[in-house]
């Protein structure tokens, strides 16, 4: 019975170090992101090609928020909106509108930047199979 009682204590001991050691990790990781998240500029947008008076509209930070901006501004609503925009199936003006205006976002990004306008578009017009709006 005492080997029991202690075995259990034993446990119980290591389980209590263990999330201990979990705690610190997790401390060590917040801090780590902090500072890196300290150190990220505040002004990601480059300067050139962007009007004085329009520069506070152009504060985006990610590219899911250029293309919604664009989609906007020029009123598309349907993947047909969107062809006669683009000129045809070729979205190849949609991704440099959202490259102009998300540089930073489109440079640094770790997934394909054009996934992430193709996704975003899919899923907010109609017309799409992922859009969530039927």
């Amino acid at each position: 019975m005492l080997r029991l009682i202690v075995l259990f204590l034993t446990c119980s001991f290591m389980s209590f170090i263990g999330w201990i050691c979990l705690l610190m990790t997790w401390g060590i990781l917040c801090e780590i992101l902090s500072i890196f998240i300290d150190n990220i500029p505040d002004n990601n947008i480059p300067d050139n090609n962007i009007p004085e008076s329009n520069k506070k509209e152009f504060d985006f930070v990610n590219i899911h928020d250029a293309v919604c901006y664009i989609l906007q501004i020029e009123n598309i609503r349907t993947r047909i909106s969107l062809d006669k925009w683009c000129g045809g199936r070729d979205r190849q003006k949609l991704y440099s509108e959202v490259k102009q205006i998300s540089e930073y976002a489109w440079s640094t990004s770790i997934e394909d930047p054009k996934l992430i306008v193709r996704r975003t578009y899919e899923t907010i017009l109609s017309g799409y199979t992922n859009s969530r709006v039927k």
